[in-house]
């Protein structure tokens, strides 16, 4: 019996609450009209228009903007050479080939190959490889994609003198004068 009228009352109770909310008087903010400025409506192409509010609150002020000048950073090859895991992998390649660990050589290479694959360096590396496992015409298409994308002189160099080599191995003497006259120009 107690339980009915408590939940009568708290119902009673809530339902006088709720009422009150709604009949709150709007705030000041609200109820002000709006300025006598005119406001300007803006029409877009799909007829869709704009018009501003004219609230006195907002303050529409133009703020300086402070330019902030970005420091220059060196030159980056678009090779992608300049990239530290790059170098370090190419220079571990160096070692494996001076030490004919072919395998090694090859693989490291290969990796740098795979980090950036538009250096001319890791065909330099596979090209030697190759000619140290006397697969000539493999050595001759890396030495080609090589001298394709080598973007400096010490480069071609080292790619023509690899080039000059295999000629000589394999006496090739129209490929002997094509590499000669090629170094001439470095």
């Amino acid at each position: 019996m107690h339980l009915k009228l408590i939940s009568s009352c708290v119902l009673s109770l809530s339902l006088i609450g709720c009422s009150q909310l709604t009949q709150q008087p709007q705030s000041k903010h609200q109820s002000t009209p709006p300025t006598d400025k005119k406001t300007t409506p803006h029409s877009h192409a799909n007829g869709v228009q704009i018009i501003p509010y004219q609230v006195p609150e907002i303050k529409r002020e133009s703020i300086p903007v402070k330019n902030h000048s970005v420091p220059l950073q060196p030159a980056v090859t678009p090779d992608g050479s300049e990239k530290p895991v790059f170098r370090q992998l190419i220079q571990q390649a160096r070692q494996a080939l001076q030490q004919n660990h072919l395998t090694q050589a090859e693989h490291l290479a290969l990796q740098a190959q795979r980090i950036s694959p538009q250096a001319a360096q890791s065909y330099v590396i596979l090209a030697q490889i190759a000619q140290k496992q006397r697969n000539y015409n493999h050595a001759e298409a890396l030495l080609q994609r090589g001298l394709s994308l080598a973007n400096d002189n010490a480069t071609k160099k080292q790619l023509w003198l690899i080039r000059l080599q295999i000629a000589q191995t394999q006496h090739n003497q129209n490929a002997i004068q094509q590499a000669k006259r090629a170094l001439q120009q470095f």
